[in-house]
């Protein structure tokens, strides 16, 4: 009666998922500001402004993410990115550090400004911007042979780190330098 109540006993463990060790989160270097709703997104050329606030409040990236449903081959991209790249695992997990910013492309002729601010041909665009320092804009498909193949998971979080980094670059090229420095 023993080995069927331990074959019982493996059985039920392994199917409320406590028969191995608890997977830990990934540490990503990054921890989530209190100020910061993990999970909300601020839309749109409004919502950009909104989050610039809080930025200069927190001191948090913003990941700002262009996106346009309304032409059938970027809608699709769009799509995919969505739901095989913000949706699922470390990258879900990552951004819950930043301050996410969703922009509709097009946008209205008063957001104009936000649009030329960040240039590019096609969507998705994704930037990482800093409170200081230059917006990167981060690749989240490659081509090969002109067809795109979303990066996978980790070569995600690692892309949107690496222009995390990057984008903190030093600020001093905004100060005007004093003429008595040089000498």
């Amino acid at each position: 009666m023993k080995p069927v109540y331990a074959r019982l006993t493996g059985m039920l463990l392994l199917a409320c998922g406590l028969s191995g060790p608890a997977q830990a989160a990934p540490d990503f270097g990054r921890t989530s500001h209190p100020e910061v709703p993990e999970r909300k997104w601020f839309k749109d050329a409004d919502g950009y402004r909104d989050a610039l606030a809080l930025q200069e409040k927190t001191g948090v990236e913003l990941f700002l993410y262009f996106y346009r449903h309304d032409l059938p081959d970027e809608k699709g991209l769009c799509s995919w990115f969505e739901k095989r790249g913000l949706q699922e695992g470390d990258v879900k997990k990552l951004l819950e550090t930043y301050i996410k910013v969703q922009v509709q492309l097009p946008i209205k002729k008063k957001d104009q400004p936000l649009f030329s601010t960040f240039r590019f041909n096609k969507c998705p665009a994704v930037f990482i911007v800093p409170p200081n320092g230059w917006a990167q804009r981060c690749q989240v498909f490659d081509w090969d042979n002109r067809r795109p193949k979303l990066k996978e998971q980790d070569v995600l979080v690692q892309e949107f780190l690496k222009k995390t980094e990057s984008a903190k670059v030093s600020t001093d090229w905004r100060k005007p330098q004093d003429a008595s420095e040089g000498e």
